[in-house]
């Protein structure tokens, strides 16, 4: 018996590992990630037709008069709707989407190719969920969920610039020396927070295991088997530049009077330590574009996505894998004012203690 192309669809969409819930929704959302489309708005309704297939009720029309943001907006209301383990999708959202849209709506035209995180953090949660996902529709902006919150953001880098060519001489001593100045000002945060989580008590390989992110989709440090990286640390934590008064890095970075200080009191020159200079720039071009480093008001380090600042907020939401950074804003709708976040984007905590996980106990308000 012929099998309809519908029917071919959807197995061939289905991912097929054994024992593993809702494969069907997972090989949609993979779908939906991965596919490459002429016009952006066929990305959600070639969706549709298979959700259709799949007898999914009451989804949206589609219409390609619509604004892309409304599009993507519908599609993952209809998905939510249809199975609240979709949620892992929020991991896509964030400030860097190009729509106009809610902050928890995936700007799928760039997310995948920005994302920074592994796929298998966004799908996994779909395919085997470990809990029931609670969540409800405020209004039509609004996205009400259930989550905690970790911490403060109490410093966070600005965003890496990629460095180019690097050879004897520098050929752009500037950028070495901001790259330089944001390590020591996350270093410093780092070990001023040693004795207060047991999991830091090796400052120097938890720095290399934030930095290198084992849900970082591109595994290309490996800082831990590199030898320079220990003299790297050592080089930059007790630097001059590193023992001398906190330096403001939102202004100092940007004026571009401390570099040659900075380049001369850590690595001894232009042409000194050639070795852990090369090693900044990989660690600085391995992050440039894709996410920050942070430290927390309580002590904990990670990194994040690139549009965070000092002042955010690192929360749990459930059903989501891994912390998410959210921004706090005003709201107010017909039910009165209230506090609400914005979805900045996915972070990497090292190892959270069961103290700094919380009960998800919090209705957090996503707009």
């Amino acid at each position: 018996m012929k099998v309809p192309p519908w029917r071919d669809m959807a197995l061939r969409l289905r991912v097929d590992y054994k024992g593993y819930e809702n494969p069907y929704l997972a090989g949609v959302l993979r779908t939906i990630r991965t596919r490459e489309a002429t016009d952006d708005k066929d990305r959600s309704y070639a969706t549709y037709g298979v959700l259709q297939r799949l007898g999914v009720k009451n989804l949206s029309q589609p219409e390609y008069s619509k604004p892309l943001g409304q599009v993507y907006q519908e599609l993952i209301r209809d998905l939510l709707q249809w199975n609240s383990v979709a949620i892992s999708l929020l991991l896509d959202a964030g400030a860097h989407s190009n729509i106009e849209a809610p902050s928890w709506v995936p700007g799928w035209s760039i997310a995948p190719k920005k994302q920074w995180i592994r796929s298998e953090y966004i799908i996994e949660p779909v395919i085997n969920p470990t809990s029931e996902v609670w969540l409800e529709f405020r209004g039509n902006d609004g996205l009400v969920v259930k989550g905690a919150r970790i911490d403060t953001v109490e410093f966070s880098s600005r965003g890496f610039r990629k460095i180019s060519n690097f050879g004897i001489i520098l050929p752009n001593p500037a950028e070495v020396g901001s790259a330089t100045l944001v390590f020591i000002r996350w270093l410093r945060f780092l070990d001023r927070d040693t004795p207060v989580h047991p999991a830091y008590q090796d400052p120097a390989g938890t720095a290399a295991k934030i930095l290198d992110a084992a849900i970082d989709s591109k595994a290309e440090l490996h800082l831990l088997d590199r030898e320079e990286f220990h003299d790297w640390y050592r080089l930059l934590t007790t630097s001059k530049a590193c023992l001398q008064e906190p330096i403001n890095i939102e202004t100092d970075s940007d004026t571009g009077q401390f570099e040659d200080n900075i380049i001369e009191q850590t690595y001894g020159g232009y042409t000194g330590n050639y070795s852990t200079k090369e090693l900044t720039v990989a660690i600085c071009n391995h992050l440039a574009g894709r996410r920050n480093i942070f430290a927390t008001t309580s002590g904990l380090v990670g990194s994040g996505p690139e549009a965070m600042s000092s002042g955010d907020i690192v929360a749990q939401i459930l059903g989501i894998p891994i912390p998410i950074v959210l921004r706090e804003v005003p709201y107010s709708d017909d039910k009165g004012s209230c506090l609400a976040y914005r979805v900045i984007g996915p972070a990497f905590v090292y190892e959270e203690t069961e103290d700094d996980r919380k009960e998800y106990s919090e209705n957090i308000i996503l707009i």
